[in-house]
């Protein structure tokens, strides 16, 4: 399975926060499909470097198999 709980995504320029994501939520299990849809700059590219662990979450939560992506992710 994997789930996402309230994830935020903020990046920080020198003069401004920038949110890229915000309180984005979903649940998914074994054989089902995902897609995502948005206009550009929407967060789509985003989500998916949170679910595989390659951008740092602000805030929130992504569990696969039970297990925190974060804390599992290789730097």
């Amino acid at each position: 399975s994997l789930v996402m709980k309230n994830l935020k995504k903020q990046y920080r320029t020198d003069h401004q926060v920038l949110t890229a994501v915000h309180n984005f939520s979903f649940g998914m299990y074994e054989k089902e499909c995902l897609g995502l849809l948005g206009p550009q700059d929407a967060g789509k590219t985003t989500v998916c470097q949170m679910i595989t662990g390659e951008v740092n979450i602000s805030y929130g939560q992504v569990h696969m198999d039970g297990l925190n992506v974060m804390k599992h992710a290789k730097r």
